[in-house]
């Protein structure tokens, strides 16, 4: 029998046809701004966003993605880590920005 190869890891999934991901970054009521924010919801982003930037570069490489992901105890591969950055870097320099990563973790946020 054929084994159905699927494009994105499951606990990535929305849907049948988009990621969490793309799903939120094209919906454009959902736009991110810094001043959104209280004093403790920056604090709680830029932390997370410092565990992510593990060599403090100022932005996170698909590299440093999937080493986060395998420590909350996912294991992507590195096409999908690719395919994940991808659809989240909203300026297609290779990497994520503060700013972009910000938008996805706003949306977590949100819904808590």
């Amino acid at each position: 029998s054929v084994t159905e190869k699927k494009s994105h890891a499951p606990y990535l999934k929305k849907g049948a046809t988009q990621t969490f991901f793309e799903s939120r970054l094209r919906d454009e009521e959902d736009d991110f701004d810094f001043r959104m924010l209280d004093a403790d919801q920056e604090r709680r982003l830029r932390r997370a966003f410092a565990i992510f930037d593990a060599d403090q570069s100022g932005t996170i490489s698909a590299v440093e993605m999937v080493q986060v992901f395998r420590l909350m105890g996912h294991n992507p591969t590195n096409a999908e880590a690719s395919e994940i950055l991808k659809a989240l870097d909203t300026n297609s320099d290779g990497v994520l920005e503060i700013e972009e990563f910000a938008r996805v973790w706003w949306q977590r946020e949100k819904l808590k």
